[in-house]
Protein backbone atom coordinates (compact mmCIF):
# COMPACT_ATOMS: atom_id res chain seq x y z
CA UNK A 1 0.00 0.00 0.00
CA UNK A 2 1.56 3.46 -0.85
CA UNK A 3 0.99 6.25 0.94
CA UNK A 4 0.46 10.01 0.04
CA UNK A 5 2.04 12.50 2.06
CA UNK A 6 0.76 15.22 0.46
CA UNK A 7 1.52 18.35 -1.75
CA UNK A 8 5.75 19.62 -1.51
CA UNK A 9 6.42 23.04 -0.35
CA UNK A 10 7.09 24.94 -3.57
CA UNK A 11 8.51 28.47 -4.38
CA UNK A 12 5.14 28.38 -7.16
CA UNK A 13 2.59 27.84 -4.35
CA UNK A 14 3.13 31.43 -2.86
CA UNK A 15 3.10 33.09 -6.22
CA UNK A 16 -0.05 35.04 -6.91
CA UNK A 17 -1.38 34.42 -10.82
CA UNK A 18 -2.28 38.30 -10.62
CA UNK A 19 1.39 39.65 -9.30
CA UNK A 20 2.30 40.84 -12.45
CA UNK A 21 -0.71 43.00 -12.34
CA UNK A 22 0.15 44.17 -8.52
CA UNK A 23 3.15 44.81 -9.55
CA UNK A 24 2.18 46.85 -12.49
CA UNK A 25 -0.43 49.13 -10.79
CA UNK A 26 1.72 49.30 -7.45
CA UNK A 27 0.73 50.50 -3.85
CA UNK A 28 -1.26 53.02 -4.43
CA UNK A 29 -3.16 52.70 -7.76
CA UNK A 30 -4.94 54.86 -9.27
CA UNK A 31 -3.56 57.74 -7.68
CA UNK A 32 -0.19 57.33 -7.99
CA UNK A 33 2.15 54.74 -10.48
CA UNK A 34 4.06 52.07 -9.70
CA UNK A 35 7.76 52.18 -10.54
CA UNK A 36 9.72 50.06 -11.96
CA UNK A 37 13.77 49.87 -12.42
CA UNK A 38 15.82 51.09 -15.25
CA UNK A 39 19.39 51.09 -16.15
CA UNK A 40 20.14 54.20 -17.32
CA UNK A 41 22.95 54.75 -20.15
CA UNK A 42 25.89 55.93 -16.97
CA UNK A 43 24.84 52.10 -16.11
CA UNK A 44 23.10 53.07 -13.01
CA UNK A 45 19.79 51.72 -11.40
CA UNK A 46 17.05 53.72 -11.09
CA UNK A 47 13.63 53.77 -10.43
CA UNK A 48 10.98 55.52 -12.86
CA UNK A 49 6.94 55.34 -13.08
CA UNK A 50 5.87 52.32 -15.07
CA UNK A 51 4.62 53.36 -18.57
CA UNK A 52 0.63 53.56 -18.34
CA UNK A 53 0.02 51.81 -21.92
CA UNK A 54 1.91 48.76 -20.06
CA UNK A 55 -0.39 48.88 -16.74
CA UNK A 56 -3.54 48.87 -19.17
CA UNK A 57 -2.57 46.25 -20.98
CA UNK A 58 -1.82 44.01 -17.98
CA UNK A 59 1.95 42.91 -19.18
CA UNK A 60 5.32 43.85 -18.08
CA UNK A 61 7.91 45.97 -20.55
CA UNK A 62 9.76 43.78 -22.82
CA UNK A 63 13.18 42.43 -21.08
CA UNK A 64 12.02 43.13 -17.36
CA UNK A 65 10.74 40.67 -14.73
CA UNK A 66 8.44 41.01 -11.31
CA UNK A 67 10.99 40.55 -8.75
CA UNK A 68 9.83 39.75 -5.16
CA UNK A 69 11.50 41.65 -2.46
CA UNK A 70 11.06 38.82 0.21
CA UNK A 71 11.48 35.92 -2.28
CA UNK A 72 9.16 33.14 -1.64
CA UNK A 73 11.81 30.85 -2.35
CA UNK A 74 12.80 32.36 1.39
CA UNK A 75 9.36 31.34 3.17
CA UNK A 76 9.85 27.79 1.58
CA UNK A 77 13.09 27.38 3.32
CA UNK A 78 11.85 29.06 6.41
CA UNK A 79 8.83 26.46 6.54
CA UNK A 80 11.50 23.30 5.59
CA UNK A 81 13.46 25.09 8.47
CA UNK A 82 10.80 24.80 11.46
CA UNK A 83 9.92 21.64 10.24
CA UNK A 84 7.00 21.87 7.55
CA UNK A 85 7.66 19.80 4.16
CA UNK A 86 4.12 19.47 2.95
CA UNK A 87 1.55 22.00 2.41
CA UNK A 88 -1.02 20.00 4.21
CA UNK A 89 0.93 20.77 7.19
CA UNK A 90 1.01 24.38 7.11
CA UNK A 91 -2.16 25.89 8.41
CA UNK A 92 -4.42 27.51 5.66
CA UNK A 93 -4.20 30.90 7.79
CA UNK A 94 -0.37 30.99 7.78
CA UNK A 95 -0.09 30.22 4.26
CA UNK A 96 -2.54 32.96 3.27
CA UNK A 97 -0.54 35.14 5.44
CA UNK A 98 2.24 34.17 3.78
CA UNK A 99 1.17 34.89 0.41
CA UNK A 100 0.25 37.78 1.19
CA UNK A 101 3.17 39.67 2.58
CA UNK A 102 4.88 38.34 -0.81
CA UNK A 103 2.06 38.99 -3.07
CA UNK A 104 1.71 42.65 -1.38
CA UNK A 105 2.92 45.72 -4.04
CA UNK A 106 5.38 46.55 -1.31
CA UNK A 107 7.03 43.66 -2.01
CA UNK A 108 7.16 43.33 -5.54
CA UNK A 109 9.66 45.21 -7.98
CA UNK A 110 9.93 45.22 -12.09
CA UNK A 111 12.98 44.82 -12.67
CA UNK A 112 15.43 44.04 -16.17
CA UNK A 113 15.21 40.05 -16.75
CA UNK A 114 18.95 39.96 -16.53
CA UNK A 115 18.97 41.45 -12.85
CA UNK A 116 16.08 39.19 -11.79
CA UNK A 117 17.66 36.09 -13.09
CA UNK A 118 20.92 37.15 -10.92
CA UNK A 119 19.00 37.96 -7.50
CA UNK A 120 17.24 34.26 -8.13
CA UNK A 121 20.39 32.52 -8.29
CA UNK A 122 22.20 34.29 -5.95
CA UNK A 123 18.78 33.57 -3.44
CA UNK A 124 19.25 29.97 -4.21
CA UNK A 125 22.25 29.35 -3.79
CA UNK A 126 22.50 30.92 -0.53
CA UNK A 127 19.40 29.01 0.31
CA UNK A 128 21.11 26.04 -0.78
CA UNK A 129 24.24 26.66 1.95
CA UNK A 130 21.69 27.39 4.76
CA UNK A 131 22.48 31.27 4.79
CA UNK A 132 20.29 34.01 3.78
CA UNK A 133 20.62 36.31 0.48
CA UNK A 134 22.05 38.81 2.35
CA UNK A 135 24.90 36.75 4.26
CA UNK A 136 25.41 35.46 0.98
CA UNK A 137 25.90 38.59 -0.47
CA UNK A 138 28.38 39.88 2.42
CA UNK A 139 30.65 36.58 1.46
CA UNK A 140 30.84 37.26 -2.84
CA UNK A 141 31.73 41.27 -1.22
CA UNK A 142 34.42 39.99 1.14
CA UNK A 143 35.98 37.41 -1.52
CA UNK A 144 35.65 40.96 -3.95
CA UNK A 145 37.34 42.97 -1.64
CA UNK A 146 39.92 40.62 -1.09
CA UNK A 147 40.90 40.19 -4.58
CA UNK A 148 40.71 43.52 -5.30
CA UNK A 149 43.87 45.04 -4.03
CA UNK A 150 44.20 47.10 -7.41
CA UNK A 151 40.59 48.01 -8.09
CA UNK A 152 39.22 51.15 -8.58
CA UNK A 153 37.22 53.28 -6.02
CA UNK A 154 35.15 54.11 -8.91
CA UNK A 155 34.15 50.32 -9.68
CA UNK A 156 33.27 49.81 -5.66
CA UNK A 157 31.27 52.62 -5.46
CA UNK A 158 29.44 51.13 -8.85
CA UNK A 159 28.74 47.90 -7.00
CA UNK A 160 27.27 49.19 -4.06
CA UNK A 161 24.48 51.24 -6.26
CA UNK A 162 24.12 48.15 -7.92
CA UNK A 163 23.82 46.07 -4.68
CA UNK A 164 21.32 48.56 -3.45
CA UNK A 165 19.50 48.18 -6.43
CA UNK A 166 19.14 44.79 -6.02
CA UNK A 167 17.81 44.52 -2.46
CA UNK A 168 15.72 47.38 -3.11
CA UNK A 169 17.54 49.77 -0.40
CA UNK A 170 18.02 53.16 -1.11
Amino acid sequence: MSATRGTPITREAFVSPNHVQVALRGANYPHAPAMMSIVTDAGELVDVPVPQEYVQRGVLPPGYAVDFLFDPEEVVAKLTTAGATYMEEVPPQVFQKMADIVNGPENLKIVPQWLYDQKRNLTSNALAQGITPEAHMQQIREGREQGEGSGSGERKEKKKGFLKGLFGKK
